[in-house]
């Protein structure tokens, strides 16, 4: 098996922590066979955790207040949830918690009412500025195309060498363990198919280490408008030549190439513009 060369993704687009579509240079380097690859991917967070325990002046006004992790879904076009929030304003807290108070006394009027939902607001707001944020849930869609396949000669019936084409999804968490460092582990599924080969699927593990510079300094979302992130994707199973060569258009330069379980090793910076609107 050839040698993974270390994998350097620049990306200057709309980031991942907005949860938005960019494109990725050698999302794959040569996979020890086909590549490299060029891609999209959109990611969508839809689960929020934080803590407005977290918040000494938000504490305050509710004495009785005991630490504890509030869930808050998100839907597509909420602030941070994905790149349609790029379009909606960073809700105010007196907006949210009205909502949240004539929610809550629909049900009942009593004290412990309204204080839950002042608790609910804080954790709304909190999570669509990206403020006290302790992880959340995210799915992300990929795909992305080899721009020449090494284990395929070009023929006159296969005028290129037999793209490869990759889609999946990936489903993972991300912990936020300081303001400016978080750790994502995702598990994703994937469909390979091409002109060249029979379509097959692999599941994949891809953790990742994200750091923000600005999030030390700077409060909220605008914190992540810069990300370094360094990590990797590992592929279950084995791989072959005739499973990117099996058609009769095909003729394998190297049938006896194969490569077992591999991690691809991933650098890349990220640029967030969505959260500058």
């Amino acid at each position: 098996m050839r040698a993974i060369r270390l994998v350097l993704a620049c990306v200057i687009a709309w980031g991942m922590q907005a949860g938005v579509s960019f494109a990725e240079n050698d999302w794959w380097d040569h996979w020890s066979g086909p590549g490299p690859f060029r891609g999209l991917f959109v990611t969508y967070r839809y689960l929020c955790l934080s803590n407005t325990s977290d918040d000494p002046d938000f504490r305050k006004t509710i004495a009785d207040e005991k630490p504890q992790v509030r869930h808050t879904l998100l839907s597509p076009i909420d602030r941070t949830a994905s790149w349609l929030g790029a379009f909606s304003k960073t809700p105010k807290f007196n907006d949210v918690l009205r909502a949240q108070t004539e929610q809550e006394q629909r049900t009942a009027t009593t004290e412990d009412r309204l204080k839950e939902a002042r608790l609910k607001a804080q954790a709304i707001v909190d999570c669509k500025s990206d403020e006290k944020v302790r992880g959340y849930l995210f799915a992300t869609y990929r795909r992305a195309v080899s721009i020449h396949n090494d284990l395929v000669a070009v023929t006159p019936d296969l005028r290129t060498n037999g793209q490869v084409h990759v889609h999946g999804v990936d489903v993972g968490y991300v912990d936020r363990f300081s303001r400016s460092f978080d750790v994502s582990l995702a598990f994703g599924y994937y469909n390979i198919s091409g002109r060249a080969f029979d379509s097959f699927q692999r599941p994949s593990f891809s953790p990742l280490l994200e750091y923000s510079p600005l999030a030390g300094v700077v409060e909220g979302e605008k914190g992540h408008i810069v990300k370094f992130i360094v990590g990797g994707t590992y592929w279950f199973k084995e791989l072959n030549a005739q499973q990117f060569c099996n058609r009769p258009i095909a003729t394998c330069k190297d049938p006896t190439w194969h490569a077992g379980p591999e991690f691809i090793p991933r650098i890349g910076f990220l640029f967030d513009f969505s959260i500058l609107n």
